[in-house]
């Protein structure tokens, strides 16, 4: 099975970013794969670098990047939700890319599944 994640929960949204993490790292130990994780909104906070000054410091972040990385998984954030929020490439922690709604649009009809994970609203 290719799964396609969504996550827009941002970093105050600890559950649903944990859930989303152990969801794919079930997913991956099981044998299936991930053909692209996409944040968009407030998640693309998950992506950023952290400095000591930013309020949206998250120990969820730390575990996404040891994933990316272990798994070679395409990770992209929003370019229209890194651009509302000041996110520019350079302030990505390692592992992942900007890209558009286009990219997001492809991972999902090359997907067996697409999961969303949003926080409580």
């Amino acid at each position: 099975m290719k799964a396609a994640f969504h996550i827009t929960a941002g970093p105050n949204e600890r559950q649903a970013l944990h859930s989303a993490w152990c969801f794919a790292s079930a997913l991956l130990q099981a044998g299936h794969s991930i053909n692209r994780i996409f944040l968009q909104g407030d998640a693309v906070f998950l992506a950023a670098n952290p400095t000591p000054a930013s309020p949206f410091r998250n120990e969820n972040a730390n575990q996404w990047e040891r994933l990316i990385a272990a798994w070679s998984l395409p990770a992209t954030v929003c370019i229209g939700s890194a651009e509302q929020r000041a996110l520019g490439e350079g302030h990505l922690r390692p592992g992942w890319s900007t890209g558009g709604l286009g990219d997001w649009v492809m991972a999902c009809t090359e997907a067996d599944r697409i999961l969303q994970f949003t926080g409580e609203r």
